[in-house]
């Protein structure tokens, strides 16, 4: 189940499975930890349009082990980046919906050159006015990764994040208050807003030994402002 301060799906975002909220969800990114160290929440507010630059995503619903990272109570999220791309590409998407929504994503490989390396990224801007009064989001987003491969081994280095000014909306209403208006916001000063930015840089390295052996190395840091 998702749902969002704004009403809108954009900005402030949240994922519950079985009745378990973002906090006791394990998310990794590439099989780095996602979730807050102090909350253990994810916000996704900071990886707008990260779908866009997303191979493969997968669930786990229940209780489970977790490697790293916080302890998996009501599921586990396992999120793959994008996959090196054996040709080249270029593609502009722009879509637009109600409450002034839109959202603008530049992505581009240069495909393997020299049957070795690749380099591919994206550029990401999405902005709403939201459901609720004031609750505007402006959300711009990166992805960048940079790959080398051989028949046994592979080493990508990808950074990607976020910069978020986002109208705060997340107190709720009374029983009065929504028959009165559902869509009011007791916030109302006109700069009551969260500013942040997030990046995140994490360089892998698999190696293949042989048939029945291989290694795996992973490194990363994160760094959050605002």
């Amino acid at each position: 189940v998702s749902s969002s301060d704004a009403g809108a799906g954009v900005g402030y975002t949240y994922m519950s499975v079985h009745g378990s909220n973002g906090e006791r969800i394990n998310v990794t990114v590439n099989g780095i930890p996602y979730n807050d160290p102090e909350s253990h929440g994810t916000f996704w507010v900071n990886l707008s349009d990260f779908a866009s630059s997303t191979e493969n995503l997968q669930l786990q619903r229940g209780v489970g082990t977790s490697t790293n990272g916080s302890g998996a109570f009501g599921a586990s999220l396992n999120i793959l980046t994008d996959a090196v791309s054996e040709e080249a590409f270029a593609e502009i998407s722009n879509s637009f919906g109600s409450f002034n929504t839109r959202k603008h994503t530049v992505k581009f490989s240069t495909g393997k050159i020299n049957e070795h390396i690749e380099i591919a990224g994206r550029l990401s801007n999405i902005y709403s006015d939201g459901y609720v009064d004031r609750a505007f989001a402006d959300l711009k987003s990166y992805y960048l990764q940079g790959s080398y491969t051989d028949e046994n081994t592979l080493i990508k280095a990808v950074t990607f994040g976020g910069k978020e000014k986002t109208y705060q909306a997340w107190y709720g209403l009374t029983a009065s208050e929504l028959e009165e208006d559902r869509k009011q916001n007791p916030y109302t000063y006109d700069n009551e807003t969260d500013n942040y930015e997030q990046n995140h840089y994490q360089l892998h390295w698999n190696e293949r030994l042989n048939d029945q052996w291989s290694t795996n190395l992973a490194v990363n840091y994160t760094k959050g402002a605002g």
